[in-house]
Protein backbone atom coordinates (compact mmCIF):
# COMPACT_ATOMS: atom_id res chain seq x y z
CA UNK A 1 0.00 0.00 0.00
CA UNK A 2 1.07 3.70 -1.04
CA UNK A 3 2.11 5.83 1.99
CA UNK A 4 1.29 9.22 1.61
CA UNK A 5 4.32 10.69 1.39
CA UNK A 6 5.12 8.36 -2.20
CA UNK A 7 1.76 9.74 -3.60
CA UNK A 8 2.44 11.58 -6.79
CA UNK A 9 2.97 15.30 -6.88
CA UNK A 10 -0.35 16.13 -8.28
CA UNK A 11 -2.46 14.02 -6.04
CA UNK A 12 -0.59 15.53 -2.82
CA UNK A 13 -1.40 19.18 -4.27
CA UNK A 14 -4.89 17.89 -4.62
CA UNK A 15 -5.07 16.59 -0.67
CA UNK A 16 -4.02 19.82 0.22
CA UNK A 17 -5.98 22.17 -1.39
CA UNK A 18 -8.94 20.57 0.80
CA UNK A 19 -7.04 21.20 3.59
CA UNK A 20 -7.15 24.20 6.11
CA UNK A 21 -3.82 25.72 6.29
CA UNK A 22 -3.92 24.98 10.13
CA UNK A 23 -3.94 20.87 8.84
CA UNK A 24 -1.54 21.99 6.62
CA UNK A 25 1.31 23.36 8.99
CA UNK A 26 0.68 20.19 11.06
CA UNK A 27 1.40 18.34 8.40
CA UNK A 28 4.66 20.19 7.21
CA UNK A 29 5.43 18.89 10.94
CA UNK A 30 5.25 15.25 10.66
CA UNK A 31 8.57 14.77 8.33
CA UNK A 32 10.82 16.40 6.45
CA UNK A 33 8.99 14.79 3.27
CA UNK A 34 6.16 16.77 4.02
CA UNK A 35 8.07 20.06 5.13
CA UNK A 36 10.27 20.52 1.28
CA UNK A 37 6.97 19.43 -0.19
CA UNK A 38 4.83 22.10 1.17
CA UNK A 39 7.77 24.73 1.16
CA UNK A 40 7.96 23.98 -2.62
CA UNK A 41 4.45 24.85 -3.57
CA UNK A 42 3.38 27.91 -5.02
CA UNK A 43 1.84 30.49 -2.61
CA UNK A 44 -1.49 29.84 -4.58
CA UNK A 45 -1.76 25.98 -3.80
CA UNK A 46 -1.76 26.52 -0.50
CA UNK A 47 -5.09 27.17 1.60
CA UNK A 48 -5.92 30.64 2.74
CA UNK A 49 -5.30 31.56 6.33
CA UNK A 50 -8.03 33.39 6.63
CA UNK A 51 -7.23 35.42 9.96
CA UNK A 52 -9.00 38.20 10.80
CA UNK A 53 -6.95 39.70 13.79
CA UNK A 54 -3.50 38.71 14.68
CA UNK A 55 -2.13 39.92 17.95
CA UNK A 56 1.21 39.03 19.06
CA UNK A 57 2.44 39.90 22.56
CA UNK A 58 5.75 39.98 24.37
CA UNK A 59 5.35 38.63 27.84
CA UNK A 60 7.57 38.63 30.72
CA UNK A 61 10.06 35.90 31.41
CA UNK A 62 10.61 35.96 27.91
CA UNK A 63 7.65 34.42 26.44
CA UNK A 64 5.94 35.61 23.42
CA UNK A 65 2.26 34.73 22.28
CA UNK A 66 0.11 34.98 19.55
CA UNK A 67 -3.45 35.05 19.64
CA UNK A 68 -4.92 34.29 16.14
CA UNK A 69 -8.86 35.07 15.48
CA UNK A 70 -10.27 33.67 12.31
CA UNK A 71 -13.21 35.36 10.60
CA UNK A 72 -15.16 32.27 11.54
CA UNK A 73 -14.88 33.46 15.27
CA UNK A 74 -12.42 30.55 16.20
CA UNK A 75 -9.02 31.52 18.04
CA UNK A 76 -6.05 29.94 17.96
CA UNK A 77 -3.94 30.59 20.71
CA UNK A 78 0.25 29.73 20.74
CA UNK A 79 2.21 30.49 23.49
CA UNK A 80 6.31 30.20 22.52
CA UNK A 81 9.05 30.18 25.99
CA UNK A 82 12.45 28.73 26.18
CA UNK A 83 12.60 25.12 25.07
CA UNK A 84 9.18 24.68 24.47
CA UNK A 85 5.49 25.93 22.43
CA UNK A 86 2.31 25.47 24.08
CA UNK A 87 -0.52 25.16 21.68
CA UNK A 88 -3.96 23.59 22.32
CA UNK A 89 -2.27 21.67 25.69
CA UNK A 90 -0.09 20.44 23.45
CA UNK A 91 3.63 21.12 24.94
CA UNK A 92 6.86 20.53 21.82
CA UNK A 93 9.78 20.28 23.27
CA UNK A 94 11.97 22.71 21.44
CA UNK A 95 15.13 22.36 23.80
CA UNK A 96 17.64 22.15 20.84
CA UNK A 97 16.62 25.04 18.56
CA UNK A 98 16.12 28.49 19.46
CA UNK A 99 12.31 29.17 20.34
CA UNK A 100 12.43 32.78 18.42
CA UNK A 101 13.24 31.19 15.57
CA UNK A 102 9.99 28.63 15.98
CA UNK A 103 8.34 31.75 16.31
CA UNK A 104 8.75 33.86 13.89
CA UNK A 105 11.11 32.91 10.89
CA UNK A 106 8.95 29.37 11.48
CA UNK A 107 5.27 29.64 12.41
CA UNK A 108 4.46 33.14 11.81
CA UNK A 109 6.17 33.24 8.49
CA UNK A 110 3.86 30.62 7.29
CA UNK A 111 0.47 32.40 8.77
CA UNK A 112 1.89 35.53 6.77
CA UNK A 113 2.48 32.80 3.82
CA UNK A 114 -0.83 31.41 3.51
CA UNK A 115 -2.86 34.40 3.80
CA UNK A 116 -4.87 35.90 0.89
CA UNK A 117 -6.55 39.38 1.77
CA UNK A 118 -5.66 41.47 4.30
CA UNK A 119 -6.65 40.76 8.02
CA UNK A 120 -8.76 43.46 9.74
CA UNK A 121 -6.12 43.81 12.68
CA UNK A 122 -2.52 43.30 13.77
CA UNK A 123 -1.62 44.29 16.93
CA UNK A 124 1.92 44.26 18.88
CA UNK A 125 2.35 44.34 22.38
CA UNK A 126 3.61 43.87 25.28
CA UNK A 127 3.06 43.44 29.07
CA UNK A 128 6.51 43.52 29.98
CA UNK A 129 6.20 46.98 31.09
CA UNK A 130 3.15 46.77 33.46
CA UNK A 131 5.01 46.14 36.57
CA UNK A 132 8.85 45.86 37.43
CA UNK A 133 10.67 44.22 35.13
CA UNK A 134 12.58 40.86 35.04
CA UNK A 135 16.63 41.18 33.99
CA UNK A 136 16.19 40.14 30.38
CA UNK A 137 12.97 41.54 29.39
CA UNK A 138 14.11 44.89 27.34
CA UNK A 139 16.67 42.86 25.39
CA UNK A 140 14.17 39.85 24.81
CA UNK A 141 11.83 42.87 23.47
CA UNK A 142 14.29 44.12 21.25
CA UNK A 143 15.04 40.22 19.94
CA UNK A 144 11.73 40.27 19.03
CA UNK A 145 11.50 43.13 17.05
CA UNK A 146 15.11 42.43 15.47
CA UNK A 147 14.20 38.70 14.33
CA UNK A 148 10.62 39.78 13.10
CA UNK A 149 12.74 43.00 10.94
CA UNK A 150 15.12 40.39 9.63
CA UNK A 151 12.81 37.79 8.47
CA UNK A 152 9.93 39.04 7.54
CA UNK A 153 10.39 39.46 4.13
CA UNK A 154 6.88 40.14 2.65
CA UNK A 155 5.18 43.05 3.83
CA UNK A 156 2.08 42.38 6.11
CA UNK A 157 -1.27 43.30 4.55
CA UNK A 158 -3.57 44.65 7.45
CA UNK A 159 -6.55 47.59 7.47
CA UNK A 160 -5.50 48.75 11.50
CA UNK A 161 -2.53 48.06 13.43
CA UNK A 162 -1.80 48.98 16.92
CA UNK A 163 1.73 49.12 18.40
CA UNK A 164 2.94 49.35 22.35
CA UNK A 165 6.48 50.70 22.55
CA UNK A 166 8.80 52.07 24.68
CA UNK A 167 11.20 53.70 21.67
CA UNK A 168 10.63 55.85 18.63
CA UNK A 169 12.17 53.66 16.75
CA UNK A 170 10.79 50.83 17.69
CA UNK A 171 7.33 52.51 16.41
CA UNK A 172 9.44 53.04 12.58
CA UNK A 173 11.04 49.67 12.49
CA UNK A 174 7.56 48.01 12.91
CA UNK A 175 5.26 49.97 10.69
CA UNK A 176 7.49 49.50 7.93
CA UNK A 177 6.95 45.63 7.94
CA UNK A 178 3.50 46.55 7.04
CA UNK A 179 1.70 46.91 3.51
CA UNK A 180 1.27 51.04 2.85
CA UNK A 181 -1.30 49.75 0.39
CA UNK A 182 -3.71 47.79 2.40
CA UNK A 183 -2.61 49.85 5.93
CA UNK A 184 -5.64 52.58 6.95
CA UNK A 185 -5.52 52.88 10.52
CA UNK A 186 -2.72 53.23 13.08
CA UNK A 187 -2.98 53.61 16.97
CA UNK A 188 -0.19 54.05 18.36
CA UNK A 189 0.76 53.16 22.57
CA UNK A 190 3.88 55.34 24.20
CA UNK A 191 4.82 53.73 27.13
CA UNK A 192 6.61 56.16 29.21
CA UNK A 193 7.58 58.00 25.98
CA UNK A 194 7.12 61.06 24.43
CA UNK A 195 6.08 59.64 20.73
CA UNK A 196 8.00 61.94 18.03
CA UNK A 197 7.33 61.60 14.26
CA UNK A 198 10.62 63.11 13.17
CA UNK A 199 11.38 59.48 11.01
CA UNK A 200 8.11 57.76 11.15
CA UNK A 201 6.51 60.48 9.15
CA UNK A 202 9.14 60.44 6.27
CA UNK A 203 7.58 56.34 5.35
CA UNK A 204 4.82 55.45 3.17
CA UNK A 205 2.92 53.32 5.55
CA UNK A 206 2.55 56.75 7.82
CA UNK A 207 1.47 58.77 4.79
CA UNK A 208 -1.10 56.40 3.31
CA UNK A 209 -3.02 56.08 6.42
CA UNK A 210 -6.31 57.59 6.79
CA UNK A 211 -6.80 57.48 10.99
CA UNK A 212 -4.24 57.95 13.81
CA UNK A 213 -4.82 57.96 17.42
CA UNK A 214 -2.04 58.33 19.82
CA UNK A 215 -2.59 56.70 23.42
CA UNK A 216 -0.54 59.58 25.24
CA UNK A 217 2.28 61.83 25.24
CA UNK A 218 2.13 62.95 21.13
CA UNK A 219 4.69 65.63 20.50
CA UNK A 220 3.46 68.91 20.82
CA UNK A 221 5.99 69.83 17.97
CA UNK A 222 4.76 67.42 15.37
CA UNK A 223 0.83 68.67 15.96
CA UNK A 224 1.37 69.66 12.38
CA UNK A 225 1.78 65.99 11.36
CA UNK A 226 -1.38 64.64 11.71
CA UNK A 227 -3.12 66.96 8.15
CA UNK A 228 -2.87 64.52 6.12
CA UNK A 229 -5.43 62.20 8.17
CA UNK A 230 -9.33 61.86 7.82
CA UNK A 231 -9.58 60.75 11.13
CA UNK A 232 -6.85 61.60 14.48
CA UNK A 233 -7.02 61.51 18.06
CA UNK A 234 -4.47 62.63 20.47
CA UNK A 235 -3.58 63.39 23.76
CA UNK A 236 -0.47 65.84 24.05
CA UNK A 237 1.10 68.87 25.96
CA UNK A 238 0.16 71.93 24.13
CA UNK A 239 -1.33 72.86 21.38
CA UNK A 240 -0.82 76.66 19.65
CA UNK A 241 -3.14 78.76 17.57
CA UNK A 242 -0.38 78.67 14.51
CA UNK A 243 -0.61 74.47 14.82
CA UNK A 244 -4.65 75.52 14.90
CA UNK A 245 -4.21 77.81 12.01
CA UNK A 246 -2.44 75.12 9.93
CA UNK A 247 -4.79 72.34 10.49
CA UNK A 248 -7.63 74.56 10.20
CA UNK A 249 -6.12 75.74 6.53
CA UNK A 250 -5.31 71.80 5.27
CA UNK A 251 -8.50 70.59 6.63
CA UNK A 252 -10.38 72.99 4.99
CA UNK A 253 -9.33 71.78 1.49
CA UNK A 254 -9.36 67.86 2.22
CA UNK A 255 -11.87 66.08 0.56
CA UNK A 256 -11.86 63.22 3.08
CA UNK A 257 -11.56 65.14 6.01
CA UNK A 258 -13.84 64.07 9.05
CA UNK A 259 -12.43 64.99 12.63
CA UNK A 260 -9.50 65.90 14.87
CA UNK A 261 -9.52 65.89 18.69
CA UNK A 262 -6.78 67.21 20.60
CA UNK A 263 -6.73 66.48 24.44
CA UNK A 264 -3.61 68.69 26.13
CA UNK A 265 -2.61 69.65 29.31
CA UNK A 266 -2.41 73.42 28.56
CA UNK A 267 -3.42 76.04 25.61
CA UNK A 268 -3.15 79.80 25.16
CA UNK A 269 -4.82 79.28 21.77
CA UNK A 270 -8.31 81.10 22.79
CA UNK A 271 -6.91 84.12 23.19
CA UNK A 272 -4.85 83.88 20.11
CA UNK A 273 -7.69 82.92 18.09
CA UNK A 274 -10.18 85.48 18.89
CA UNK A 275 -7.22 87.98 17.95
CA UNK A 276 -7.53 86.54 14.42
CA UNK A 277 -10.54 85.33 13.78
CA UNK A 278 -12.60 88.01 16.25
CA UNK A 279 -15.84 86.82 18.42
CA UNK A 280 -16.74 83.11 18.63
CA UNK A 281 -20.62 81.30 19.81
CA UNK A 282 -18.99 80.47 23.32
CA UNK A 283 -19.73 82.38 26.61
CA UNK A 284 -16.48 82.21 28.88
CA UNK A 285 -12.97 83.24 27.82
CA UNK A 286 -11.25 80.04 28.10
CA UNK A 287 -13.86 78.52 25.21
CA UNK A 288 -14.68 79.47 21.53
CA UNK A 289 -16.07 78.10 18.34
CA UNK A 290 -15.48 78.90 15.26
CA UNK A 291 -17.33 77.95 11.74
CA UNK A 292 -15.91 77.54 7.91
CA UNK A 293 -16.84 76.20 4.52
CA UNK A 294 -14.65 73.30 3.42
CA UNK A 295 -14.35 72.92 -0.29
CA UNK A 296 -16.92 69.73 -0.84
CA UNK A 297 -19.08 72.52 0.92
CA UNK A 298 -20.09 71.37 4.55
CA UNK A 299 -18.92 73.23 7.58
CA UNK A 300 -15.14 73.01 9.25
CA UNK A 301 -15.89 73.43 13.30
CA UNK A 302 -12.99 74.54 14.95
CA UNK A 303 -14.01 74.30 19.09
CA UNK A 304 -11.89 74.75 21.67
CA UNK A 305 -13.04 73.89 25.03
CA UNK A 306 -11.92 73.86 29.02
CA UNK A 307 -13.28 70.76 31.07
CA UNK A 308 -11.43 71.04 34.09
CA UNK A 309 -10.93 67.65 34.10
CA UNK A 310 -6.86 66.83 35.03
CA UNK A 311 -4.13 66.03 33.45
CA UNK A 312 -6.15 66.76 30.14
CA UNK A 313 -8.53 69.46 30.99
CA UNK A 314 -8.41 71.77 27.63
CA UNK A 315 -9.71 69.86 24.30
CA UNK A 316 -9.31 71.30 20.82
CA UNK A 317 -11.36 69.48 17.77
CA UNK A 318 -11.66 70.11 14.66
CA UNK A 319 -14.37 68.34 12.71
CA UNK A 320 -17.01 67.90 9.62
CA UNK A 321 -20.33 69.07 9.92
CA UNK A 322 -23.03 68.92 7.34
CA UNK A 323 -23.99 72.52 6.06
CA UNK A 324 -27.55 71.84 5.76
CA UNK A 325 -27.70 71.21 9.14
CA UNK A 326 -26.35 75.16 9.53
CA UNK A 327 -29.22 77.56 9.96
CA UNK A 328 -28.21 81.40 8.88
CA UNK A 329 -29.51 84.62 9.31
CA UNK A 330 -31.43 86.27 6.46
CA UNK A 331 -28.35 88.55 4.48
CA UNK A 332 -25.58 86.39 5.66
CA UNK A 333 -22.62 86.73 3.62
CA UNK A 334 -21.11 84.22 1.74
CA UNK A 335 -19.00 82.13 4.00
CA UNK A 336 -15.61 81.96 3.14
CA UNK A 337 -12.84 78.85 3.89
CA UNK A 338 -10.33 81.92 5.29
CA UNK A 339 -12.74 83.77 7.40
CA UNK A 340 -14.97 82.68 9.84
CA UNK A 341 -19.00 82.98 10.52
CA UNK A 342 -20.30 82.54 14.17
CA UNK A 343 -22.73 85.28 15.77
CA UNK A 344 -25.75 85.25 13.32
CA UNK A 345 -24.88 81.45 12.33
CA UNK A 346 -26.21 78.49 14.81
CA UNK A 347 -26.64 74.60 14.45
CA UNK A 348 -30.27 73.09 13.89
Amino acid sequence: MTSLSEMPELVMENIIGFLDFRSVLNLRQVCRDFSNFIDDLKDSNLPDSKFKKLKLTVKKEKKLEFKIEYFDGSIDIIEYMENSRRYKEKITNLENVNYLDVAIQNDLKWILKFQRGNSVLFRFDSDIYNFHMQPGDEQFYQDVIEKLSNTTNQKIKTKALHIRARQNSEFTTIIEMFDPKYLEELNFYPICLVFETDQISKTEQWKMAQEFGCGQYFSDKHIKDLAHFSRSSILTECVSAEDVIYLKDCFVKSPTFEYCYLEMNETDATRELLELWGSDVSETEDDGEWYFRMMHSDILVVSVEKEGTWPYPFYINLYQFPFHLVRLAPGFPTISSKTPFYTTASRI
